[in-house]
């Protein structure tokens, strides 16, 4: 199933990795058309896997244990992959979610700033 997506909303980090993990590479975002402001749509499928490291900025998907993150020019979504000796009782996917957010993501707070229009109304008193 193809999921379109708003160029301006493909990558809008809202977490930090807190804990190392690896992770499934599950899809990637490909844009529509040949331009920046085209919209993307997603592609799922296995893609090899990746080791996400603390402080690497990330956005949550809804659903599950993923994040999306940019990686080698793309953006792609990737899966947490628990622990083998967990495979074989492998919890309900809102207890993984759970348990995947706790353990390896934070919130993140941008730094204070001024707003656009703060900043012209300065420039413009100059």
């Amino acid at each position: 199933m193809l999921r379109y997506v708003p160029s301006r909303d493909v990558l809008k980090p809202n977490a930090r990795i807190s804990h190392a993990f690896d992770g499934r590479i599950v899809g990637h975002f490909r844009r529509k058309g040949p331009n920046a402001w085209d919209d993307y749509m997603y592609k799922p499928g296995i893609e090899g896997t990746v080791a996400l490291l603390p402080g690497l900025r990330v956005q949550v998907e809804a659903e599950g244990p993923r994040v999306r993150l940019r990686h080698h020019g793309r953006v792609v979504v990737v899966e947490w992959q628990y622990a083998e000796n967990e495979a074989t009782s492998a919890p309900a996917t809102a207890d993984r979610r759970r348990r995947f957010l706790e353990a390896h993501v934070s919130g993140f707070e941008n730094a204070p700033s001024l707003g656009a229009a703060a900043v012209i109304a300065r420039n413009l008193r100059h």
